[in-house]
């Protein structure tokens, strides 16, 4: 203040004295959180290592941009090196199939022997790394699929100049995945072969799919056709493939696209796609930060890297179970949606990209024709063998597994509080749901109640008189989703109104719907007189705890029965695919119990250390080539459900369901996202919860529950006060829009630095 006095005469003082008291007590006072991280290092540190070449598809180290992708393998019998082309909307068009098509690789082969060689996956820059060696000759291998167009760069670079290699493209023209299930082998006649060209200086692969009643596409309105196009750039002792696979559905543009794609990228130049490519994903990680013991730690951020890879917010769903990568032995060539593909998008959201959630809500309205029933005005989906193109199966519609999807777009919804999302594509959608539950499915029973005729609990089935048995009257699952659907569009119209006829309506079904059949020792039952007798991978008996959370713990009439529920199918078992486990541990979360959270994921099927995941890339294939990328997803829901919870009831939950295990006694996140559209950042140290910062994007009420020792205050440039409601809970007051705060215990503020843990301990042993 002084240095600015001397400068300062008359009565101009006074005046600018006080303006800089002014422009003193408006700026910031209260420190930030920083977060102390050297991506590079640290997601460095995390980079899946291979010693030798790998030579299944699962474990191979992968690259994508949300459509377009490839992996490195070695063929285990000719030792050429493989990388599938492949995306997510290269689809065969055919009526009778309409689902995955196979297209072809790319193959490198050293021409003096068969090479050995390592392998990275360099997560922070997006790109796999490989060393090809055979005797004193060497080829570095190196390769991203560009995040911002559809073309893989492929560099390679020999170590001496009489280094030989050869590189071909090998069109595969069978069409279909060879264990999908229900292909029509004996009626499948393949496409005209792929047509090998040279267009504007590149190599073209092309295959037409024509409308002709010999390939079953006569009800087509023109051909298809996708293509493969590349085009090589020698520098040196370096070569340059750059790459691209187009489809063109009902128009014949794929080659012309992908040879566009191509030469664009190489008039870019490669410094600067490069860094565009590299700067979408540092960019893609930093949304926020989390820091746990090491394997996890691992765990999480594969996911965060693979949900990057597998799907944008301007992509199509995630395609069958396995994202933009093609296996050509895959298993389960389709879209489901009785269970996996609502937990594709388990991750996204308190990792801070709910934007990801976009490409399933996308898609179920740009094809809401294919799924319209018109006899109901509503909507509904098949359960599953869907494919990409036509998210339809015949007639058949489900309401209640379409209305199961749209409870992602709800949670997407409250992490951002989306409006234009929600009321123009989620709203329309979620009311023919509503049709189709009530026109098809419901009636009035003796008792004066709805009740919902026959049908299936996804995955579970009775053997009675030595038959099958899968569909019991008034199952829980419909139950569930029927009253979620009522409850959502009650609480979407008291916020933002018209829908008033059909706020009424869903309460007058409310008012009259059948009871859950409940089991006095068992908890929630399957269906009526239907009780849970086998083991279940399924926890389609449960959805009324999560995700729909009408049933919670801190409702005291409900705890005993969500007790005995969860508490009963631990006993009668979860089979050995980890589907359930990882449900049972999130709704074992939401009790706080972490350790229950842990094993979930942690036994011996649990999706950390499940036998069929891989230890390289965790990715999951059972039986061999049945990929269910969804598991490891939600297994790093779980994970983040021991950090943070919000159930969409104001309160946010702060380190809720931490293990006892001393591993976790240092824990650290920043920017997570929780409903309400917060951001959310805090640290544990010894146990004991440091600071907590909350940040309003939205001005929405909010509730914090900590288990802080001692009287929690607040330290806030704003006017937010706090409220003690008792149990742990404080209400932060007056937080609007673009507002922080900062939670703490104690006389001062504490260190507000977070960093990685290992970081941490590397620090503390100096």
């Amino acid at each position: 203040m002084q240095y600015i006095i001397r400068f300062l005469s008359g009565g101009s003082f006074a005046l600018t004295a006080f303006l800089f008291v002014g422009m003193m007590q408006a700026r910031a006072v209260t420190p930030d959180v920083v977060v102390d991280v050297n991506w590079a290092d640290f997601l460095g540190n995390l980079d899946p290592l291979w010693d030798e070449l790998p030579t299944h598809p699962k474990h191979g180290p992968m690259i994508g941009n949300g459509m377009l992708g490839t992996y490195l393998i070695q063929d285990s019998e000719t030792g050429e090196i493989r990388f599938e082309m492949s995306r997510g909307d290269l689809c065969d068009v055919r009526s009778i199939f309409n689902r995955r098509k196979t297209n072809g690789y790319f193959k490198l082969k050293m021409t003096d022997g068969t090479p050995t060689g390592t392998c990275r996956l360099d997560l922070w820059d997006a790109q796999l790394q490989a060393q090809l060696t055979t005797g004193n000759r060497a080829v570095s291998v190196r390769a991203f699929t560009d995040a911002n167009s559809d073309v893989i760069v492929f560099e390679l670079t020999r170590s001496r100049s009489d280094v030989k290699c050869e590189w071909d493209w090998v069109p595969d023209n069978r069409g279909w995945a060879g264990t999908a299930p229900k292909v029509p082998v004996d009626h499948y006649v393949a496409y005209p072969d792929p047509i090998l060209s040279e267009v504007e200086n590149c190599k073209v692969s092309v295959q037409d799919m024509p409308v002709s009643k010999i390939y079953s596409t006569q009800g087509e309105p023109a051909a298809s056709q996708h293509a493969t196009a590349w085009r090589i750039v020698n520098e040196g002792n370096k070569t340059y493939i750059y790459a691209s696979t187009t489809m063109s559905y009902r128009a014949s543009t794929a080659m012309q696209e992908a040879v566009d794609n191509v030469n664009h990228a190489v008039a870019k130049g490669l410094a600067r796609l490069e860094a565009e490519h590299q700067n979408w994903w540092h960019d893609f990680y930093q949304k926020s930060f989390v820091t746990l013991p090491h394997k996890f730690e691992w765990f999480h951020w594969m996911q965060i890297y693979k949900i990057g890879c597998m799907t944008r917010q301007d992509a199509p769903v995630i395609i069958d179970l396995v994202g933009p990568w093609f296996d050509r032995n895959l298993k389960w060539n389709g879209v489901w949606a009785n269970w996996n593909t609502q937990k594709q998008y388990s991750n996204v959201f308190t990792s801070n990209h709910p934007e990801l959630a976009d490409s399933l809500l996308n898609s179920l309205w740009n094809q809401r024709g294919n799924l319209y029933d018109k006899e109901s005005d509503g909507y509904g989906i098949p359960w599953g063998g869907m494919g990409a193109l036509n998210l339809a199966r015949g007639k058949w519609r489900d309401a209640y597994c379409f209305a199961w999807l749209l409870s992602l777009s709800w949670e997407r919804y409250q992490c951002t509080m989306d409006s234009d999302m929600l009321l123009n594509k989620m709203v329309p959608l979620l009311k023919g749901a509503y049709n189709l539950m009530k026109h098809h499915d419901l009636s009035t029973g003796e008792d004066g109640k709805l009740h919902f005729k026959s049908a299936a609990s996804p995955e579970y089935h009775q053997i009675i008189d030595g038959k099958k048995i899968r569909e019991f009257e008034d199952i829980t699952f419909r139950i569930a989703t029927m009253r979620w659907v009522c409850n959502t569009i009650i609480k979407i119209n008291k916020r933002y109104g018209g829908l008033d006829a059909e706020a009424a309506d869903c309460q007058i079904t409310l008012n009259t719907l059948t009871d859950y059949p409940i089991d006095p020792e068992q908890g929630f039952m399957i269906g009526k007189d239907t009780p849970l007798e086998h083991a279940h991978r399924h926890d389609s008996h449960e959805l009324q705890i999560f995700p729909y959370y009408e049933y919670t713990p801190d409702n005291p009439a409900q705890v005993d029965v969500i007790r005995k529920t969860l508490a009963h199918h631990k006993k009668i078992g979860f089979q050995d695919q980890g589907m359930a486990d990882a449900a049972w541990g999130i709704m074992r979360a939401m009790f706080g119990d972490g350790n229950d959270a842990l094993w979930s994921i942690t036994h011996e099927t649990g999706y950390v250390n499940h036998p069929d995941v891989s230890n390289y890339t965790t990715r999951l294939a059972v039986y061999d080539t049945a990929y269910v990328e969804e598991g490891p997803f939600l297994g790093d829901r779980v994970i983040q459900e021991m950090l943070l919870q919000s159930w969409g009831d104001d309160i946010i939950r702060v380190f809720p369901a931490v293990p006892d295990d001393a591993d976790w006694d240092n824990l650290a996140y920043s920017d997570f996202r929780a409903k309400g559209a917060f951001l959310v950042s805090a640290k544990r140290e010894n146990r004991q919860t440091k600071f907590i910062k909350i940040e309003s994007l939205a001005g929405e009420p909010c509730s914090v529950k900590t288990d802080m020792v001692g009287t929690v205050k607040v330290a806030s440039d704003f006017a937010c006060t706090l409220t003690d409601l008792g149990d742990g809970v404080v209400q932060i007051n007056n937080l609007k829009q673009g507002q922080w705060c900062i939670l703490y215990t104690g006389n001062t503020l504490p260190n507000l630095t977070i960093k990685p843990v290992q970081a941490e301990r590397e620090a503390a042993a100096q």
